[in-house]
């Protein structure tokens, strides 16, 4: 019974990506967008190779194909727009289109339409509803999030924070915009690149605002641009320093971090016990993010020179470790989401996958609980130790 549920769970879930394909393809035709203003913030970079996984020759040769694609990154602009509406979401439209740029990664059909979280004709109209606020606003406001990093803490420090860097690079001042709802490490990293002034947006509310600033996604999905990545990292490292009053990152013995997702409601290791039985030998610490605030993430990280966890948000910390640190990330085979195999490869990682079987199979496989091979896993530490 419950095989047939999961099933029908499946298939409603592929009617569903019917719709949303078509309504995405109708939605990109009609939604031309032009802004008043753009400038130049990026030049395009040609595709390129990323950095093989340390543990490469011992992948299967399935799983290396994985690892063989190139990547690269159109022109990037900042743009200036006057009189938009804009959504909880970060979504900027008027007159029945959407300006694209302000979209989740647009190529991806399922999440654009999640992002505008209501029927196309619905979202729309919106913006002439009587639960529209006027914005007046003296100085523009800036839009750096979309549907992902308004909540998610890679996306935030991934996808956000190399836009916010933009327009201090370009010195434009401005408000932020956030959704009222911003985790406290939004509003602090904000802090920390020098904006004070903040406009908070209610769910369900549309802003009609006079002049916005949106810059582009700085890279595709699942990928980061190498070099913003890396004065993102510099840039906050920096600033943790400064505040903290510390000359310095720590000296002492680097420590090991295995990263736990055992407060999470999904994709967990299922023998974690004894995975953790296994790494105690070894010396790691036993860490779950979630218990720790922003700052003592980097204050761990920063004196940290060994992080193994399964594909999550946790991972994103290998930003504030030290130079040429380990990283082994665990993940589903039947799924290869490359995002922090690319972080790990940009700030010059030495990242390691560890491929594993799942024991459910749910709605999303990248959602399963896996299994990990204690023998491969305590191969891969004694290597890298």
């Amino acid at each position: 019974m419950g095989s047939l549920i999961t099933q029908i769970k499946k298939l409603v879930t592929l009617l569903k990506n019917a719709v949303a394909n078509f309504i995405y393809f109708m939605l990109m035709r009609t939604s031309k967008y032009s802004s008043s203003k753009k400038v130049k913030v990026l030049d395009e970079i040609e595709p390129f190779q990323p950095a093989s996984p340390r543990n490469i020759q011992d992948i299967s040769e399935k799983l290396k194909s994985n690892f063989a694609k190139k990547h690269g990154f159109k022109t990037k602009y900042i743009h200036f727009l006057n009189n938009y509406f804009v959504s909880y979401y970060g979504v900027v439209f008027k007159d029945f289109r959407l300006f694209i740029p302000s979209l989740v990664h647009p190529k991806w059909n399922v999440q654009v339409i999640s992002s505008l979280r209501t029927n196309i004709v619905s979202f729309l109209s919106q913006q002439w509803s009587s639960r529209v606020i006027k914005i007046n606003n003296d100085k523009p406001v800036a839009i750096i999030y979309e549907l992902w990093s308004s909540t998610n803490y890679y996306h935030w420090l991934c996808d956000s924070l190399p836009r916010l860097l933009l327009l201090k690079k370009q010195d434009i001042s401005c408000t932020i915009l956030l959704p009222a709802s911003s985790p406290a490490y939004v509003r602090e990293t904000i802090s920390w690149f020098g904006y004070e002034d903040i406009l908070e947006i209610e769910l369900d509310s549309i802003y009609n605002i006079s002049s916005i600033i949106i810059p582009d996604l700085t890279a595709a999905i699942a990928a980061q641009n190498e070099s913003l990545m890396k004065q993102v990292r510099n840039y906050l490292l920096s600033k943790y320093r400064e505040i903290n009053g510390k000359s310095s990152l720590p000296t002492a013995k680097a420590k090991r971090i295995y990263s736990s997702r055992s407060l999470a409601k999904f994709r967990k290791i299922a023998n974690e016990s004894a995975v953790i039985s296994l790494l105690e030998k070894y010396e790691f610490d036993i860490v779950s993010f979630d218990n720790l605030s922003f700052v003592e993430q980097i204050e761990l990280m920063s004196g940290s020179n060994f992080l193994i966890g399964i594909h999550g948000a946790n991972l994103t910390n290998m930003m504030f470790m030290k130079d040429e640190s380990v990283i082994v990330e665990i993940m589903n085979q039947e799924v290869f989401n490359p995002c922090y195999y690319h972080l790990g490869s940009g700030l010059d990682m030495k990242y390691n996958y560890l491929p594993c079987k799942s024991i459910s199979k749910g709605v999303s496989d990248n959602n399963d609980d896996l299994i990990v091979d204690l023998t491969v896993l305590e191969n891969l530490v004694l290597a890298n130790i």
